[in-house]
């Protein structure tokens, strides 16, 4: 029997008892979510995306505001800033500098976050429905339908590794249609 269910009998002769197994209830998830808090690998990714939202949310207003009647310096694809060299170093009006075209690279990635955004989300969300589909699937259909969708789901995690081992064989050389080419 497991800590969380004990005995009926236990439950139905000591009240405390009862209340000491619903406080272990509530008290897992709790511990399961500052555990995953505290993991440093959840943390940086929690601040990458942060800072990818923040940026999506800044650019409207910082084209409304900072660079309104400068979109000849921070237009994404046209701009160019004919006062310095190019390529150039992060200054007060390029916060991260400019490309060798002359392009502002902060006012390109901005620009670049929300349909990047987009994209992302959508994959990740059509990855779950997807797998929650097929997951549904295998769990009611027992079988060969089960074992059907288990041995695709074990494809699809090891293609990525033979494919890696398939262009590190070829030399890592690559032709325009994807195909690895050798010596």
């Amino acid at each position: 029997m497991s800590r969380s269910q004990p005995s009926t009998r236990a439950v139905e002769g000591d009240g405390h008892v009862t209340a000491a197994v619903a406080e272990l209830d509530l008290a897992a998830p709790r511990r399961a979510r500052g555990a995953i808090a505290a993991n440093p690998k959840v943390l940086a990714g929690g601040t990458i995306l942060v800072f990818f939202l923040l940026l999506t949310v800044a650019q409207p207003i910082l084209e409304a505001t900072v660079w309104v009647g400068r979109t000849h310096l921070y237009d994404p694809q046209s701009g160019f800033d004919s006062r310095i060299a190019h390529p150039s170093a992060p200054a007060l009006d390029h916060w991260l500098g400019t490309s060798s075209l002359g392009r502002d690279v902060f006012s390109m990635l901005a620009f670049a976050t929300r349909p990047t955004l987009v994209v992302a989300i959508s994959a990740a969300a059509a990855i779950a429905l997807v797998s929650l589909v097929l997951g549904a699937v295998a769990a009611v259909r027992e079988g060969w339908v089960d074992g059907v969708v288990t041995h695709l789901s074990d494809a699809m995690v090891l293609l990525p590794p033979c494919s890696r081992s398939t262009s590190w064989a070829s030399g890592g050389r690559a032709t325009s249609s994807g195909r690895s080419t050798s010596g």
